[in-house]
Formats: C-alpha cells, structure tokens, sequence
C-alpha cells in the first residue's frame, strides 16, 4: 500500500525537475534548491540541501551587568583644647580622611533600558577624622590708646558699620535684652563670644552683647542711639579683644 505522504513528495520533485528544465542555467535557480540531491529509499523520499545560506545568531535585547557605585562619607574635625597654643592658634595633629561606601548593583535590562537593579553586596571603609589642637593660653599684649594703656589677648581685622534702634521693625533691643545705644556692639558669636569686652580705635569700648542677621565672620556693628548724630563711617578697622 502507498504511504499518503509519498504522493505529496512526488508531486514536489516533479516540481523542481521541471523548473531544472525551464532554467538549465542553475545560476539563475533559486538559492534554496541549488545543490539538491535526491535519493529515494523504499517509498520515502529524502531531500539533501547543501551550500544553503544560513541567518546568522540575532542578539538578545536581554542584557545583565554588575554595576559598581562609590558613595564618599565625609570626615569630621576633632579638637583638642590644649595651653600649649595662644588663643586663636590651632594645630594640625593629623588630615582628615574620607570614607567610601561602595555598593554593587545586578542591573537587568531590556532593550538598553533598565527595569531592574538589585543590591548584591555593601562595604564601608571608615571616615578618618582630622585632628587639630586648639590653643587656650591667653596672650597678653598691650596697646597705648588716647586714653591711656589696655590689654588685650586677641586682635581682628574686621569691617566696620553703624546702626541704632529706630530701624522700622527694630525694636530697639540687643540679643541680649539690653538698649541699643553708643558702647553697645552687634558681632558674630562664632567669632567674638557675647559678652566680651572690645575696644574700637576711632569709637572706643564696646560690649558684644547683640547680633544680626548680616554681622557674619569678621564684621561688627557699632551702636549709637542715633546713626545721624553718629560719626562713624563704615571701614576696616582693628578690633581688640580686652581682659577683664
């Protein structure tokens, strides 16, 4: 009994054969059945394609990598107070060192756009802190002024303005609660601690007892009760630091 199949391959080879006779030329055959070599075995037929082209690999739009990130953990500065250094001096005992923290990421993306990324691992690497020593011996200097001699122990170079209580919104008290009046003087606490006693040349003592909202770094503010009967210009002027 004929297999149904053979009948299908029968009528395919008769195909071929016949475009072999229409197209002796094979280079004008078609790619796909150039080098056929047909072989009958029993009832089956076998066909054999050689030197056909092949498609090459298509890449995946799949991709996985390992992605490495380095975060920076800044230092911190320690002091140590010693009376080995003037106030005002400071010493560098050792550099700060920044720590790393660094993280690895499995990143899966699709089609060069991330849809997924997974912390794998975590290491730190401590912060070294800078050291410096700070001094808290007292020098004392002294300075010969219109009205005889002071004593000091610190010296700034700072710019100089005026200012007085009837400002719109003032309300005509210091910081501290005092008056703003001549003698009274608004400075940096970072700088020049409330309460300290300065000495002006061209103005004379004042008392820090009050601050503002501009008077940062080296800056201070001379008080009058009024700026108008003042006569202070701003400038740059030396401020003394004055022992009790």
């Amino acid at each position: 009994m004929q297999r149904p199949h053979t009948v299908g391959f029968c009528a395919l080879i008769t195909i071929i054969l016949a475009s072999y006779v229409i197209m002796p030329d094979r280079s004008l055959a078609s790619p796909s059945v150039m080098g056929v070599s047909d072989f009958v075995q029993g009832s089956d037929l076998i066909l054999e394609f050689s030197n056909t082209e092949r498609s090459p690999l298509t890449a995946s739009p799949f991709t996985e990598i390992i992605d490495q990130v380095q975060e920076s953990i800044p230092y911190e500065t320690q002091e140590e107070l010693t009376d080995d250094l003037y106030v005002g001096e400071q010493q560098v005992v050792r550099e700060g060192e920044n720590g790393v923290l660094t993280k690895e990421y499995r990143v899966s993306s699709w089609n060069s756009t991330e849809y997924e990324r997974t912390l794998i691992t975590s290491r730190q690497t401590e912060p070294v802190n800078r050291v410096v020593r700070v001094g808290t011996k007292i020098k004392i200097d002294q300075l010969n002024t219109p009205n005889g001699a002071i004593l000091y122990s610190q010296s700034f170079r700072m710019w100089a303005t005026s200012y007085d209580g009837n400002c719109v919104g003032c309300s005509g008290r210091t910081a501290t609660g005092t008056s703003v009046k001549f003698g009274v003087c608004a400075v940096d606490p970072r700088v020049i601690p409330l309460g300290s006693r300065l000495y002006i040349p061209g103005y004379g003592e004042c008392h820090a007892e009050d601050t503002g909202g501009a008077i940062k770094g080296n800056k201070i503010d001379l008080g009058f009760e009024n700026v108008k009967s003042g006569w202070w210009s701003a400038r740059y002027t030396d401020v003394y630091l004055l022992i009790d």
